[in-house]
């Protein structure tokens, strides 16, 4: 009891030092603070001294750390981010975390202010000074457990950031230092009790104990794009996708289908004029969005997704760059995190023509076919017949260098095949080439003909077809002037034609033809008008053709009736007669 006196055996060996340690405990006590001024020790020998030694004894229960952990708000659950920073520390937390340390008494929340230390390991890495004043201390009603936030009073020197109240940065590294120099609010003779960091059960002065924290950075990024990035053959009307590692909160992206400000999409053929949406759709983590035009062969498509204003339900903005930092959380007007990327949409080949290449037909004016891979776009395929049409060009070998006209361009139903018919009649043995000159390089949305314009155009394509024996013939025979428009279409075009001369000797580049009546009669002798039949492969003028405009040697037109005509090399061997048909 209080004024009792407490005796303690101890049993000491002679031939040691005395060695003893007294251990009081509150059983044996009034109470907390009792003062025990004089400690007697007695022995049962008479042959060993005794002394009275003075000892000051107090009992405390010294405060102790009892748990430091991580809490956060438990409304808003935390998803951790992969692959996290390097870090020796075991300890990883959100940006958004507090640090709770719990005591084992209630503790003076002003010694803590000092004796509490949070601060950046990068910071103090590149300033040598430790700022501890980024945080806040906020206790609970017995002063037994502080929640330490972030603060920051001024920007990061190593981040160059300035986050809201709340957050840590991401990706940072904290060093949490306590110290013996926090006390408890215990009112004892000798004061306050210093924090026992070491728990050892003793008054300590100059101890403390460190641990480390490793920031993660932020989880939520965009995970894909489609199409991929620099990928070409792409469909005219795409799908534009943006999917998100964790959800995003629908209502932070912008479903306008006109000048949209969360996913600009222009063209290289647009210019700068942003492209407008069909629609758009928003899934748990996916944006999906589809163009309202047809895009045009080659176009190169760039999307930039404005992140700044894209959160998740966490309220975090996307960080979409390797340091795992959302530059929005910091600045409202950042584009750090923006996705730019780009793709080609699919070129429109030729997958097959007819008559094929190589091949040989019987027809002197076969339809000319042109396959495409995809439909048309209107206006983008000449449909001029004349021989200026900048879309396909059609020559023979006995042709020369002169382009044929057209009796009609047409388009199939699908707008997948072109359907051409020249209006020459090829000559025998003849080598046609046909060449697609290819879709316009300067595309404009805005215009409703959009023709290929010489070196200004991609996709050309050329092939060859040979025609086969269709013989010497004259045309028309009987030639009728006045009846068929088609026999004399102009005065340069009036007459009876003389076709694929180079048939009937292929030896012979060279002729001479003689015109007479019934009764045998001369009525037209090239060689006597001077005009020479001459032709030759590959030669505008030199043709394997000839023209006589039914005039006699002195001009005049002849009357109607039959005539014959006897055709000869240039050494007068006759190689062909045959009988010519006038009717005026």
């Amino acid at each position: 009891s209080n004024n009792t006196d407490q005796f303690l055996p101890i049993t000491i060996d002679a031939d040691s030092l005395i060695h003893f340690h007294i251990s009081l405990t509150a059983d044996g006590l009034t109470g907390d603070g009792v003062v025990y001024d004089t400690l007697i020790i007695e022995t049962s020998d008479p042959l060993i001294p005794f002394d009275s030694i003075p000892i000051s004894l107090e009992h405390n229960d010294l405060p102790q750390i009892l748990q430091v952990n991580v809490q956060f708000d438990p409304d808003s659950p935390y998803i951790p981010a992969l692959p996290k920073r390097a870090s020796s520390s075991h300890y990883t937390f959100p940006p958004h975390a507090h640090i709770n340390i719990n005591f084992s008494e209630p503790i003076d929340s002003a010694s803590a202010r000092g004796g509490i230390s949070l601060y950046s390991y990068y910071d103090f890495s590149q300033t040598g000074i430790i700022e501890d004043d980024n945080v806040t201390h906020s206790w609970n009603d017995d002063y037994t457990s502080v929640q330490i936030s972030a603060q920051y009073s001024a920007p990061s020197p190593h981040f160059d950031l300035m986050p809201p109240p709340g957050i840590f940065i991401p990706t940072d590294s904290l060093i949490l230092v306590l110290t013996s120099s926090v006390t408890d609010r215990a009112n004892t003779p000798s004061g306050p009790n210093n924090l026992d960091v070491q728990r050892i059960s003793r008054r300590d002065s100059g101890s403390d104990t460190t641990l480390h924290f490793s920031v993660d950075s932020i989880p939520f990024t965009v995970a894909s794009v489609s199409p991929a990035p620099n990928s070409s053959g792409q469909e005219n009307v795409p799908a534009i996708r943006v999917k998100f590692s964790i959800p995003v909160d629908p209502s932070t992206l912008d479903t306008s289908l006109a000048n949209n400000q969360t996913l600009h999409v222009t063209s290289s053929l647009g210019g700068n004029e942003q492209i407008t949406f069909d629609s758009i759709s928003v899934s748990s983590t996916t944006m999906t969005a589809y163009p309202s035009k047809r895009l045009f062969y080659g176009d190169v498509v760039t999307c930039r997704l404005i992140s700044s204003q894209i959160r998740d339900f966490l309220g975090f903005p996307p960080a979409n760059t390797i340091d795992g930092i959302p530059g929005a959380l910091f600045d409202a007007d950042s584009d750090k995190d923006d996705v730019i990327w780009s793709f080609t949409i699919k070129n429109n080949s030729v997958v097959s023509v007819s008559p094929q290449e190589g091949a040989t037909v019987e027809d002197v004016s076969p339809e000319i076919t042109v396959t495409f891979e995809y439909p048309l776009f209107s206006g983008t395929f000449d449909t001029d017949t004349s021989t200026e049409n900048l879309s396909i060009e059609v020559v023979s070998r006995y042709g020369g260098s002169e382009q044929s006209a057209f009796q009609d361009i047409r388009f199939s139903s699908d707008s997948t095949r072109v359907i051409i018919t020249p209006t020459f009649n090829f000559f025998s043995y003849d080598s046609v080439l046909c060449r697609f000159k290819g879709f316009t390089t300067t595309f404009d949305y805005s215009s409703d003909l959009n023709l290929p314009q010489k070196g200004s155009t991609k996709e050309e394509y050329e092939w060859y077809f040979y025609t086969g024996e269709t013989g010497f013939y004259t045309f028309p025979n009987p030639f009728r002037p006045s009846r068929n428009p088609r026999h004399c279409p102009s005065p340069a075009e009036c007459g009876i034609w003389f076709k694929n001369l180079h048939t009937i000797d292929p030896d012979v580049v060279e002729l001479r033809i003689r015109i007479f009546t019934m009764k045998a009669l001369p009525v037209y002798d090239t060689k006597a008008a001077g005009v020479r039949v001459f032709f030759q492969p590959e030669s505008a003028v030199h043709r394997p053709i000839w023209l006589w405009n039914t005039r006699n040697q002195a001009g005049a037109e002849v009357a109607s009736g039959v005539y014959f005509y006897v055709i000869y090399d240039i050494n007068d061997r006759a190689l062909k007669r045959g009988k010519l048909m006038i009717v005026r």
